[in-house]
């Protein structure tokens, strides 16, 4: 294995860490997502309305715009989060303002590599769904390396998968305890918000994405990111070798992802049209 020191704290303490900072930092937290939230709650209330057909064409056209401008927010918003996160494990403090606008100078960064990770992990699941797996835990950490390590495009990707090389199931089980977090919570909330307010589909949902938002998300990315910060200390340099092996394997598992995404289509495509063509095999008249 390519390290340099493989001693890790347990998923189970970087949780109680994360728990930890969030719980003492929630201020300098709320005061990131919080924009966020008011965004969601003014797009939800205009979708409420125009779902309903009690809103002028004004408020579904303004219901898209919010939809739109909530979608850009979140992106902005979970980079100043994450850089938030990271000055809190530091120790250090960052104003919401500077937060959001260094979020605001990454978003075409972090919005590529999300869609060229998300793009070959959507591809390696068609080839046989095992390579999907495998990509998305080797890109965890692209994102990150945007944000914090100014890494661009392909080689932010590169990064997150030196990363993990070596112990892509040590990576699932701590992102899948971090994971079970998540969903606990995410159910808790969901149990709360029925109880609370069961003839309240609005409220509902604001509070499940409250809970995302103020709970969910931090604590989440404060567990990425201790654990991104532990792993970068153990990893060797990556070598050209390394970094040419890394290309080819993840253009191969995407090419062959795109050739099966291709039969499908294909297979797809005919079963429709033998279907169109021939409605008595289907269908007793």
């Amino acid at each position: 294995m390519d390290t340099q020191n493989t001693n890790l704290s347990t998923p189970f303490k970087l949780l109680s860490q994360a728990f930890n900072l969030f719980t003492s930092r929630f201020s300098a937290i709320a005061g990131v997502v919080t924009p966020m939230l008011v965004v969601y709650i003014i797009s939800q209330v205009l979708s409420f309305y125009a779902r309903g057909g009690k809103g002028s064409p004004a408020i579904v056209l303004s219901s898209a715009l919010f939809s739109l401008v909530w979608l850009i927010v979140s992106i902005i918003g979970f980079i100043a989060l994450v850089r938030t996160v990271n000055a809190i494990i530091a120790g250090t403090t960052v104003q919401p303002e500077s937060a959001y606008r260094e979020g605001a100078k990454l978003i075409s960064s972090v919005a590529v590599v999300g869609l060229m990770s998300a793009a070959t992990g959507i591809l390696g699941f068609f080839a046989f769904i095992i390579p999907g797996v495998l990509l998305s835990i080797y890109f965890t950490f692209a994102v990150p390396s945007v944000i914090l390590d100014g890494k661009k495009g392909f080689d932010a990707i590169l990064t997150s998968v030196h990363l993990v090389r070596g112990r892509w199931a040590k990576v699932f089980g701590y992102m899948l305890v971090v994971g079970i977090f998540g969903f606990a919570v995410s159910l808790a909330a969901v149990f709360v918000s029925e109880v609370l307010f069961a003839d309240f589909a609005l409220l509902k949902a604001v509070v499940a994405t409250a809970v995302s938002l103020l709970v969910i998300g931090p604590v989440s990315s404060l567990f990425q990111l201790l654990f991104f910060a532990e792993l970068k200390k153990t990893v060797v340099p990556m070598t050209d070798l390394d970094r040419a092996t890394y290309k080819r394997n993840i253009v191969t598992a995407a090419s062959v992802g795109a050739i099966c995404f291709a039969v499908v289509v294909f297979l797809v495509y005919k079963s429709v049209a033998y279907f169109l063509s021939h409605p008595e095999l289907f269908f007793n008249y």
